[in-house]
Formats: C-alpha cells, structure tokens, sequence
C-alpha cells in the first residue's frame, strides 16, 4: 500500500512541476553546423572531445547553445557545467541553452561527446553529431564547421566493449595517463582530428529543467575485502553479450570475439573473501591504500542516481574497477543481480594523480570499488546527482510520520525518474515509459489536468 501511496504521490508532484508547452521552431543556431570526425558518424561507441576558445572581459556572461547524438558532458576552463542533451522523439533533437560563468581573460569550453549508434530503450539509433555555437550579445565568438572554432580529437575510452544492459548503450572503460583531462583546461597535447559536416537535423527546446549536479558525498566506507581473480571460474551468461552484433534493440553491439575487455564477466571472477566491517566512525574522507587484490565497499547513504567519482592517486600502474548496485547481498556488491554489466573500469597507465568520473548517469547505493591490480591510494567516492531539481519545491508537513516519509520518498522517486523524460527506471533503462494502455489512455489526463498538458506529457 505504501509503495502504491509513494508512486501516486510520485505522479502527482508531476503534474504539478510540468514545464510550460512551448513550440518547436527553426533551427535556434545562428552559425553551428552538426559535425562529427570524419568516417565516424555511424561507428559504434565513439568517445571525443570537442574544444574552443574564447577571450572575455570581466562581468561577460556568454551563452553556450548546443545539441548532438548522443550524450555529452560540458566543462568551463575544467570545471563541470552541464550534461545532456535531454531527450526526445525519434529524428528530433533538444538543443540545450547554457550560461558560461566566464573569467577575465582566455576561457575554455570541452564538450566531451558520445556517439553509440546503436538501437537501444536510451537513445534512439542516428548517426552521431554535435552542434555547438558560442554567443555573447548575438556575437558569435565560436561555432561547430566555422572555420575550424572547435576542434575535436578522439578520447581514451575503450570502443569494443559489453553494453551495459540490453535496454541502454555501452559500459564504461578507459585507459588514462596523469594528463588525460588537461585539454579541458586548454593544456597539454590535443591530437586533433580531420571533422566532417553532418546533415542537418530538426530540433525542439529543452522543456525539461536543468539538474544543478549537487554532490553526495564522500560516500561512507563499510568494508574491505581481498579479492581472487578466478580465471577459471564459471560465468554466468546474458543475452546482450553473448549475441551481441546479430541484431535487434537488445543485441546491437560488438561481437564477444571482438571485444578489448569483457567486463560483465571479468568483474564475476573477482572474488572477495575476508570481508571485514570499517569502524562506523571511520572518516569519509579517509585515504584507502590499495594493492593488487583490495576492495573497500563505499555507501552513499540513499539509493542515488547520478555521476561517481573518486580520486585516485597511483603509485604502480594498473587497473580499478567500481561494480555498484542498490543494495547489498550477504555484504557484497553482487555482479549479477539487477543484469546489467554494473561496472566502470580505469586503466592507470602511468603513476600520477586522476580525478575520475563516470560519463554516464547510474543509479547505485553501494560502490565496490576493487584493484585488480597495480597500487593506488583511493579517496573520496561522490555522487553528482541527475535530478530533477524543480521536485524541492513539492513541502509537505504532518503529525503522520510515516506518511511524510511516503511523500518524502515519492519526491525523491521522481526527482529522480524525471530528470530529463519521465522513466520507468534511471538505472538499468533509462528510458521513457508510461505504463500500461490505462495509463496512457486514462489516467494521464488526470495527473496534468488538461489535453493540451497531456500532450507534452506523452511527448
């Protein structure tokens, strides 16, 4: 009764934080054209940066307009600013407005930008692109396919691996050096890339709020473990591995023959035994030093969706893996329970220091963060949360405890479900979801109050 309460109130606090309907238009770009690395546009799982420049004078606020296929993530002179674009319906694109907290001086915006190009729940299947212009006071200071404003150069994240479930795109897995995120800042080397010119496509305005990416964490530790790499261990199979690249939403992919790394079944022959509970008065922030074999088990206190990083500082070069889930199974983060490839891997090929994050948003309580092997010192797990901020202002108060917890849970519910499109779940689908034929035909009127709000809604 109380999850039905939760998912009412849930749908409720919707209705009542739907954005304004506005019409899509012509293109809103005064100078950007699509553009992607030339030959790449239907590859699959295709990583690369796209930078530009701009001088500033003080109290400047320029405006960064840009859409593309299929994620990115926006940086200001290395810090993050924003992640999109939000999506919409097939052969459409939402094109986000971001204001530039600009310095005095030379500024640097990075666009870190994935293209899948494949058929999935997440995304729809399109040859990649990005478009991105920069504007002050109607002046152009930058643009895609303009004279060559944005380079782009080809990023250190493995292409052929797993996807990570057989409704989203691909997992995770790099291979860094110390300086792997400098160009952000507009330092070290930028290998850049011949561009091609894409076609144009049509698009639509945001709709949905911005997140503002607030940071939970350092998370908690809870446990250490040793860890045995069972090579010869028997691996549980899934559908989207094992006939990945024969076809179909679910299958779509590289070929298990042909993959650099196999995640889904290298994180199942890490072992842990000894675990060993932390102090509960341990420090967050406490520094892990970490061998070949180790494992700290990280909690962030609520089921979170979003962004995970941690610092870490390597001492011999190897390789982390992060396996996460929602809750713990016997004290362990299992591999296996929620099928999907629950994991993000960084290869660490020199000693140095490297702040990381996943690229993709995941939805996760426990992070179980695991040297297979080399020698780090690890600190600091944190979340930037995707969510819907507009759910803070849904209040409410009561003598019934219980039921504010309900209220409680069902705003963090959608905040978390509607960060940009309303989902069945931000972890294993992220994908847009309505229900049932009831839902759709009957109740959806209900929760947005009028025919042409129900429109947007099933938008």
């Amino acid at each position: 009764m109380k999850s039905r309460l939760s998912l009412v109130l849930a749908f409720a606090i919707a209705a009542a934080l739907s954005p304004a309907v506005r019409a899509a238009g012509e293109s809103p770009f005064s100078a950007a054209v699509p553009v992607w690395p030339k030959g790449q546009t239907e590859s699959m799982n295709v990583f690369c940066g796209f930078r530009a420049a701009f001088d500033a004078k003080q109290g400047d606020r320029p405006v960064l307009r840009v859409t593309g296929c299929s994620d990115y993530r926006i940086s200001l002179n290395g810090r993050h600013v924003g992640w999109g674009p939000a999506r919409a319906a097939k052969g459409y694109f939402r094109v986000d407005e971001i204001p530039l907290k600009a310095v005095e001086g030379r500024n640097v915006v990075a666009i870190e930008a994935a293209g899948y190009n494949v058929m999935s729940y997440y995304h729809i299947k399109h040859p990649s692109f990005l478009q991105a212009e920069i504007l002050l006071g109607g002046k152009v200071l930058a643009a895609t396919g303009k004279d060559g404003a944005f380079e782009v150069q080809l990023l250190p994240r493995l292409q052929k691996v797993v996807r990570y479930s057989g409704q989203r795109t691909f997992s995770e897995a790099y291979r860094l050096a110390p300086d792997f995120d400098a160009w952000k800042r507009g330092k070290g080397a930028f290998a850049a890339v011949e561009k091609e010119q894409c076609p144009a496509v049509k698009y639509l305005p945001r709709r949905a709020p911005y997140a503002d990416f607030r940071i939970n964490g350092p998370f908690k530790p809870v446990s250490t473990a040793k860890v045995r790499y069972e090579k010869n261990r028997r691996i549980v199979p899934v559908h989207f591995v094992e006939a990945a690249g024969t076809g179909g939403v679910n299958t779509e992919g590289f070929r298990k023959k042909d993959l650099e790394v196999n995640w889904h079944a290298e994180i199942q022959r890490l072992v842990a035994t000894n675990r060993a509970s932390v102090a509960s008065g341990a420090a967050a922030s406490k520094v892990f030093g970490m061998k070949a074999s180790d494992s700290v088990i990280f909690d962030a206190g609520l089921n979170d969706t979003g962004f995970f990083g941690l610092r870490v500082k390597c001492l011999k070069p190897g390789t982390l893996a992060a396996k996460f889930d929602e809750i713990l199974v016997k004290g362990e983060v299992s591999p296996l329970r929620y099928s999907c490839a629950n994991v993000v891997a960084w290869e660490f090929t020199k000693p140095g220091v490297y702040a990381v994050e996943s690229f993709e948003p995941y939805t996760l309580r426990y992070l179980d963060v695991i040297a297979k092997s080399g020698a780090f010192e690890v600190s600091a797990p944190y979340m930037r949360t995707f969510k819907n901020p507009e759910a803070r202002k849904a209040k409410m108060s009561s003598s019934d405890k219980a039921l504010v917890k309900i209220f409680e849970a069902a705003r963090e519910t959608y905040a978390q479900n509607a960060a940009d499109v309303f989902t069945d779940c931000p972890g294993r689908e992220r994908a847009g979801w309505l229900c049932d034929s009831f839902f759709t035909g009957r109740a959806s009127i209900l929760f947005t109050g009028s025919l042409e709000s129900e429109r947007l809604f099933l938008e």
